[in-house]
Order: structure tokens, then C-alpha cells, then sequence
């Protein structure tokens, strides 16, 4: 006597779907549900926010590098633009406003920087501007400028006979 057993093929479905088998042998084929996701992205968020607040801010060494740097790159902007326009180009500090003009460029000092100009008398401006002056032929009325900020100081001079402009750094007292 010969019986065959047959069985019968199921595919795994997903559960809820109508089809498939009852059978729990058979695994579902369905991905994370929607609560296991939640509970992954609450410990994510929370791992989060324990860390970004640990992150490093931009500290006041390097705003007061940055601060330096620009001042810097304007003034041999200036003097490079009297070279090549053959006239006299002039760079303004507003004491009063934070503000430094070269031309119709304006640019913001950050107030938090403490600024001392030593610079040639200028009769034309008034107490609280300060005017760098660069002429066709590569000279300057020269001065310096100091930046301090919390124990940090950074000087920027630029010299009369030549021109040149040199950053560096000062110890603060």
C-alpha cells in the first residue's frame, strides 16, 4: 500500500494580509514595526542631546585670529588698489560703529573685541574714525592696530615707508 502524502506548498505572507498560513513555524516576512522605530529614534535623539551641547564653540582665540585676518586682508587690499588705480586708496575704522570701509565694501567688527588705533592724524576725519592711507607709490600715513580680547592681543601694523602690512601677536597687560 502505497499512500502519498502530499503537502501542500505555502508562501510566507504578510500576517494580516487574509492569505498564508496560520502556522507560526512560518515566519513573517514584515520589517520593524512602527513602535521599534519610535524607540530607536528616542534613544538617538536622546544620545543627541547629550553630546551636541559638549561640542566645541568657536572660542574667543580664534574670533580674535579672524577678526585679524581681516583687517589684515583689507589693508593690503588697499595698498595693493593704490598700486594698480595709481591713486591714493584709503581704509576708515569707525571707532563708533565697529564698522571698517575700504571703497563701497562695509564690513562689521564684532563689539566683543576690544580695538585701539594708533594711526597719522587726519584732519578731515573725526575722533572716532581712524583712516589708513595707501599711495600709488607704495607708502602709507602707517599706523597700528591693536585687538584685544579676553587675555589675547593681536596688533596689525602697517608701515609708512613701505606699505607693508604684519600681524602679530601680543601678550595682553
Amino acid at each position: 500500500m502505497n499512500k502519498k502524502l502530499s503537502r501542500s506548498r505555502q508562501t510566507p505572507r504578510l500576517r494580516g494580509d487574509g492569505g498564508g498560513s496560520d502556522d507560526p513555524s512560518i515566519l513573517s516576512a514584515a520589517g520593524f514595526s512602527l513602535l521599534e522605530l519610535m524607540a530607536v529614534l528616542a534613544v538617538i535623539a536622546l544620545a543627541l542631546a547629550l553630546v551636541v551641547p559638549r561640542l566645541p564653540s568657536p572660542s574667543s582665540d580664534m574670533k580674535l585670529k579672524a577678526e585679524a585676518r581681516t583687517i589684515h586682508n583689507l589693508l593690503e587690499e588697499a595698498g595693493a588698489r593704490a598700486i594698480a588705480e595709481r591713486r591714493a586708496v584709503a581704509m576708515t575704522i569707525d571707532l563708533a560703529t565697529m564698522k571698517i570701509t575700504l571703497g563701497k565694501e562695509e564690513r562689521a567688527l564684532d563689539p566683543a573685541t576690544a580695538i585701539r588705533v594708533t594711526a597719522a592724524l587726519d584732519p578731515d576725519a573725526q575722533m572716532e574714525t581712524a583712516r589708513f592711507t595707501f599711495f600709488p607709490d607704495g607708502t602709507a600715513t602707517g599706523g597700528r592696530i591693536d585687538l584685544e580680547r579676553a587675555d589675547k592681543k593681536i596688533s596689525i601694523e602697517a608701515n609708512w615707508l613701505t606699505g607693508h602690512v604684519r600681524t602679530f601677536r601680543d601678550k595682553a597687560g
